[in-house]
Order: C-alpha cells, then structure tokens, then sequence
C-alpha cells in the first residue's frame, strides 16, 4: 500500500467512528474524503469542520517533522489562530501543556519546508500548538505519531483509537458538546462538582486510550484482560480510572498519564463505590485477593 492510499484508508476509518460516536451539532464530517498533495512532502486529507469555528480536522502524512520518513499527523486547523488557542486552552487540563512551533522552527530554505530540528522521544504522540505567520496567519493544534503502523494490523487499530480520542477530549470540552449524566458515581460523595471533574478526567479519551493501550487493557485490580476470554469480540476494551482523590481535584489543573489505571468494568465500579482516596486501587486489589484466599481456603476445608 503506498503512504497515499494508508493515509486515506486511516482518515477513512477514523472519520466512520467519529460519525458513529457523532458529537451533535460541533461537529460536521465530509461524505467523501479526498487525499490533496501538501507543500511538506506528503498529502493531508480533511475529515471535516467544527461548525461556527472555522476549524478544520485534518490528518496529514509528510515529512515535515522528520526529511526521512513521513510521519502521521492528526491536527485541528484554522486560519484564525485564536480559535486554535481556545482550543488548545480548553484541551489543557486532559491533554497537557503543548509544545510551540513558530516560525523561527521552520526551515523554509529547502524544497520542503520542515522543522529545523526534528520532531522525537517523549514530545510525539503529545500535543502541538503551532502558529504561522510565514505569508498569512494559521494556527495548528495537533499530534505527531512515532510510527506508521502496518494497514489492519492490531497496531493500526490502536493508531486509529488514539486519533478519535484525541478529536473527541478536545470537542468534548468546547461549548455545545454533551456529557454524559454523573448519576450513581461515588454517591457517598456530596460535591457533585467535584465527582463531575473526576469522571470528566477519566473520560478524557486522549489520556485514556494512551493509559490502556500502555497497560495493554488489562485490568490493574484483578488481572482480567477482555480478549483472553472473549477473543477479537474482547480486544482494546477496558477502562480507565482517575486515581487522583476527589478532595484533590480542587487544587489539580492538569492530568497526567501516570493519574489513570486501567480497570476493567466491574473493579471500576467497585471503586466508585470506594471513599475516593489515593489509595483505593491498591486496597480494592488487597480485598480481592485476601476474597479469593478465603473461597479456596473454604473450598478445601
């Protein structure tokens, strides 16, 4: 498959999830996408547009972060840069702060523009802001992928959940998207405010999708993993929780990756019902394992 026909094979299968998770009004995805040749090497293809923004989502393959190897790019698009600013501000708080590209990063002397240094280690697969000036005013918002994973591979089907999730966390906290309701989370716990922010992080798809692809979407209480016993019907699903407490949240702006655990459904719900406290991963996993201790020690008495 040349990069042309992977980049749209993947603009492709994101485009039909976002249209299957559908973000209301926010957001309005193009019927027939097309791959259009870039000034950096490569093409980029247009998903779609935030409706009263003027604001595209775009995926690009180029060279414009690395002159050997095209690199896959996932990005928001505007040619008003404070509307990428807005977006970038309201993303924060799920995604980190992201690192800025300007002009002066640009080296615009060779046939195809790209960065003076190139993009890699910890800073891919992490946010960009980037603002031009270079002719006219454009603004990006965006993430650079390390690898360009085979077409259909389980790798691929990872790629494609890591770039949904990040159109998704950052449409999710722009005005006009909807949330799902808090109801029956932590009912212990009185400051709906706060509960509202702890599920907000852990449906924070971006770091969310990045925490359980890194546990491998096994579940860090009681080891379940979905695909060991449901096979491909199992595969990239668990879940993810804020193990930050709730009392902290009023002080805590940004999260981080090292903040969620992989869970799988049931152990996630038993630790809503938990005191909301640091700890509470580590003593839900204690009383599993003292639970199953006792059903073999009764079983073989």
């Amino acid at each position: 498959m040349t990069d042309r026909k992977y980049l749209k094979a993947t603009a492709t299968e994101v485009s039909a999830m976002l249209r299957t998770a559908g973000q209301g009004s926010i957001l309005r995805l193009r019927q027939e996408l097309k791959a259009k040749d870039s000034e950096t090497g490569g093409w980029l293809v247009i998903l779609g547009v935030l409706v009263g923004r003027s604001t595209n989502l775009e995926i690009w393959l180029d060279r414009f972060t690395n002159p050997r190897h095209r690199r896959l790019y996932y990005c928001f698009f505007s040619e008003e840069p404070k509307t990428i600013s807005e977006i970038a501000r309201r993303a924060r708080p799920r995604m980190g702060v992201p690192t800025r590209i300007v002009d002066n990063d640009v080296n615009r002397s060779t046939d195809i523009p790209r960065l003076k240094v190139p993009v890699s280690g910890d800073k891919l697969s992490r946010p960009f802001h980037e603002f031009y000036r270079h002719e006219y005013e454009r603004a990006f918002f965006g993430v650079y992928e390390q690898d360009t994973p085979k077409y259909g591979s389980e790798k691929w089907d990872e790629l494609v959940e890591r770039v949904v999730s990040f159109y998704e966390t950052a449409i999710l906290e722009l005005p006009r998207a909807n949330m799902a309701s808090n109801s029956g989370t932590y009912p212990k716990y009185e400051n709906r405010k706060i509960v509202a922010s702890h599920i907000g992080r852990e449906r924070s798809r971006y770091l969310a999708t990045a925490r359980k692809q890194l546990d491998n979407y096994r579940c860090g209480v009681c080891d379940f993993k979905f695909d060991e016993v449901y096979g491909k019907l199992g595969r990239h699903f668990a879940e993810a929780h804020h193990i930050v407490p709730l009392a902290g949240l009023k002080k805590r702006q940004i999260t981080k990756i090292e903040d969620l655990a992989t869970v799988c459904p049931n152990c996630h719900r038993m630790l809503h019902r938990m005191s909301g406290k640091r700890g509470d991963l580590t003593r839900l996993k204690k009383l599993l394992l003292d639970q199953r201790r006792k059903t073999e020690r009764e079983a073989n008495s």
